[in-house]
Formats: C-alpha cells, sequence, structure tokens
C-alpha cells in the first residue's frame, strides 16, 4: 500500500525512490536521513535541500501519523549525529516548521 509520504517522495524525488520497491514509509524516511547525513559530512547541501523540501512539504500539509512519522524516522536520525559545532550550519536548511520540529527532536533526546 503506497501511503502519502510514498506517493510524494516518488513523484518529486524520483531518484531516491526508484531503488526503493516495496518498502515501509518509515524505512524510506529513515533511508533518506541517513542520505541527508551522509550528503551533510560529504558538504554536498544542494541534495540535502531537496530532500529536506519535499519532507517539510509533507509534514507541513501533514496528518499527525505522517508528522509523528517523520519526526520520528527522519529527523530524529539526523539529530543523533548533530553536534554543537554543526548545528547552526544545518539550521539554515531547515524551513521554519521543520526546523522547530527538528529544534524539538534534538530537545527531547
Amino acid at each position: 500500500m503506497q501511503t502519502k509520504i510514498i506517493k510524494t517522495v516518488k513523484e518529486w524525488l524520483p531518484w531516491f525512490s526508484d531503488n526503493e520497491a516495496e518498502i515501509s514509509e518509515y524505512e524510506l524516511l529513515n533511508n533518506m536521513a541517513n542520505f541527508c547525513r551522509q550528503q551533510m559530512e560529504a558538504g554536498e547541501i544542494d541534495k540535502v535541500g531537496q530532500v529536506i523540501k519535499i519532507v517539510n512539504l509533507i509534514y507541513s500539509n501533514g496528518t499527525l501519523h505522517e508528522k509523528n512519522a517523520i519526526e520520528n524516522e527522519f529527523l530524529e536520525v539526523l539529530a543523533l549525529f548533530e553536534a554543537p559545532a554543526s548545528l547552526k550550519s544545518h539550521l539554515h536548511i531547515f524551513p521554519v516548521k521543520l526546523k522547530e520540529a527538528y529544534l524539538k527532536t534534538i530537545l527531547e533526546n
């Protein structure tokens, strides 16, 4: 069953979701977070920005279930590897609503 998260990622990020045949939305979000983390470490902020725009689109218009999935499987994975030295530069990538959720995730963990 394709959820809104899976459909949106397949539509807007086909280069990312083509390799994800039958995957749950949680696995997809987790994979996207790990991809973003690797790209941040490599300095490829443009690719990270593309992914975060789509995650923000889903988050801003999403149900409580979708928001929780993004917070638990995307933002939490990113937050686990966040360091005080990199936080300020990473926050510039996030749109306002997603930035608030990201900071909340960092503070709760």
